[in-house]
């Protein structure tokens, strides 16, 4: 079954690739690559690190960043939001059936 946890800062090891390489093997299905406190390059780092290594991306469900009053659940600044592919992903990978049709 899938397991759910509080994750780990990815900034804080200087060798994450393979700290995320290990868990993967331990069964790790996806990495948070899109949240309020990721840089733009860790982004892109994190993203291009879980295409390569068929891993599910995901963006911050929850809200932690109280630097920015007033930004809106599901959005990484007032000017960007986490795909909608990302989200469409992990509802296919939990159901290959589920469909859905954006409103």
């Amino acid at each position: 079954g899938r397991r759910f946890s509080e994750g780990i800062s990815l900034t804080s090891f200087n060798n994450w690739k393979s700290v995320l390489k290990n868990l993967k093997k331990m069964g790790l299905d996806g990495i948070e690559v899109y949240a309020t406190d990721h840089f733009i390059r860790d982004q892109k780092a994190l993203y291009q690190f879980a295409r390569k290594n068929h891993l599910l991306i995901s963006g911050g469900s929850d809200f932690h960043n109280k630097k920015i009053p007033g930004l809106a659940l599901g959005c990484l600044s007032k000017a960007r939001k986490i795909p909608y592919s990302v989200g469409k992903n992990l509802l296919k990978a939990i159901n290959p059936k589920f469909t859905f049709q954006a409103k």
